[in-house]
């Protein structure tokens, strides 16, 4: 038996298959027209009707279209000739599947010869879209979860609360603190600062974080060159300060990163756009372009920043506001269809900038970012805490705990190596809140021996 005949019997008599399948299974996928027109008759009842057809009541509705005579002819004998037999559900589920597979594979495949034979008939479609194309073919599958039953799943709900894998730390141990052991995945996270505030800082240290966890991170700048940013990257990881990078011999620099790779790191990419050109769905492009070519997957994605980017939606006319509303609207969206934890910054407006001590108020161009993301942590300097080589982190939005139990803490900070540390504060395990004292920073490692870093 085809499967299409097995498709076609088990709609008209098995309504808990039809539910099931009709979702996903799609005219496309026929190849000859009397099954694409069934296809579609049956499809448009069971959306008007919420129910299986009969043989006599689909036979009405073709009757009713007035389909030519050999149209008709074919259409009831395809109705007529369907068998009735029972088929375990399971098996019958795993057989469609594979049908549509099998068949957005041949039309993705089918559809790239025409696009790189320039014969798209639509005349939209580049060569740069069939590594989309044949990615979205290969993902076909039947979701078999719908939605969260609050009784049924509680089990489940329960063991995603004391699931570690759950929490994505940052690195820094205060941070994890304020967000009850790290982000979630699904989730878009935002620092705030005045111009070279530490933004960027921030981020490359929840990136290595990241990384030494053993997880995936896409760095996404639209600021600073990838090479600057991978920079920053090599005199975090290396330990080593900015001018000293340069002094290191290439082949000690290449064996240092031979070690690494052997060490259970993450990897990092780091992908460059212009300033204001790039938006969600360009990153998305990426996303399906690292997978199917290099099958890389990110846990961690960040996004250096926010203002930078251009939105998808809105109209040429709309305001600041409404543009990064739509922004973040969209990367947090992109954190969610990807299952990622996003990181972004912004800036705070002028009197932000001037201020030791600023609010949610003081963020630019739009408020609406501050409604969007899941945590919002301003990073806050002064001359006191430049003399403790420290910088203070202040809680104006979480989603993952009640802020007010930590509103203001401090890390420990090595501009010149690009690091944030935790530096010897209240025991946590205790009631938070006691103020934090002030630490020594690491000793810098002056040594031109590069051959006795540590790694």
């Amino acid at each position: 038996m085809r499967t299409e005949n097995l498709i076609f019997s088990q709609l008209m008599t098995n309504e808990e298959y039809a539910r099931r399948v009709l979702p996903h299974v799609k005219t496309e996928y026929f190849f000859t027209e009397p099954e694409k027109n069934l296809y579609k008759i049956y499809e448009e009842y069971f959306k008007k009707y919420n129910k299986v057809p009969s043989k006599q009541g689909l036979l009405v509705e073709i009757e009713n279209r007035k389909a030519s005579a050999d149209d008709y002819t074919e259409l009831k004998k395809l109705v007529s000739g369907q068998e009735t037999f029972s088929e375990d559900l399971s098996f019958l589920l795993t057989t469609t599947e594979q049908f549509c597979k099998d068949r957005a594979l041949y039309n993705a495949i089918k559809e790239s010869v025409l696009i790189a034979d320039s014969k798209d008939k639509k005349g939209k479609q580049t060569p740069d879209a069939i590594p989309t194309i044949l990615s979205k073919a290969l993902s076909i599958s039947f979701d078999t979860a719908i939605g969260h039953d609050y009784s049924e799943d509680a089990e489940a709900r329960y063991d995603y609360y004391h699931k570690k894998e759950s929490r994505l730390t940052t690195g820094i141990q205060i941070l994890d603190f304020a967000m009850k052991g790290g982000p979630t995945r699904k989730t878009l996270n935002c620092f705030i600062a005045p111009p070279h505030g530490g933004k960027s800082m921030a981020m490359v240290n929840v990136g290595v974080g990241a990384l030494n966890a053993g997880l995936n991170v896409l760095y996404i700048t639209l600021e600073m060159a990838a090479e600057e940013i991978a920079r920053r990257f090599d005199v975090n990881i290396l330990n080593v300060d900015f001018d000293q990078l340069e002094m290191i011999p290439k082949a000690t620099y290449i064996n240092k990163f031979s070690s690494l790779k052997k060490k259970a790191m993450g990897t990092l990419k780091i992908k460059e756009y212009p300033t204001g050109t790039a938006n969600a769905g360009h990153f998305k492009a990426l996303l399906e372009e690292y997978k199917t070519k290099q099958n890389f997957i990110p846990d961690v994605i960040i996004i250096d920043y926010l203002n930078l980017c251009a939105p998808m939606s809105g109209k040429a006319t709309d305001n600041s506001f409404e543009r990064i509303k739509n922004v973040g609207t969209e990367l947090r969206a992109l954190m969610i269809e990807q299952n990622c934890v996003g990181w972004t910054a912004t800036q705070t407006t002028r009197g932000g900038a001037g201020n030791s001590d600023f609010g949610i108020d003081s963020t630019s161009e739009s408020f609406a970012i501050p409604a969007l993301v899941d945590s919002f942590f301003a990073i806050i300097d002064s001359d006191e805490l430049k003399k403790m080589n420290q910088i203070m982190f202040k809680q104006l939005k979480n989603r993952f705990k009640d802020m007010n139990e930590l509103l203001r803490f401090v890390v420990g900070i090595n501009r010149s190596k690009m690091k944030m540390y935790d530096v010897d504060n209240q025991d946590l395990t205790k009631k938070p809140g006691a103020k934090f004292v002030e630490n020594n920073s690491p000793v810098i490692n002056k040594s031109t021996d590069f051959d006795d870093f540590n790694f």
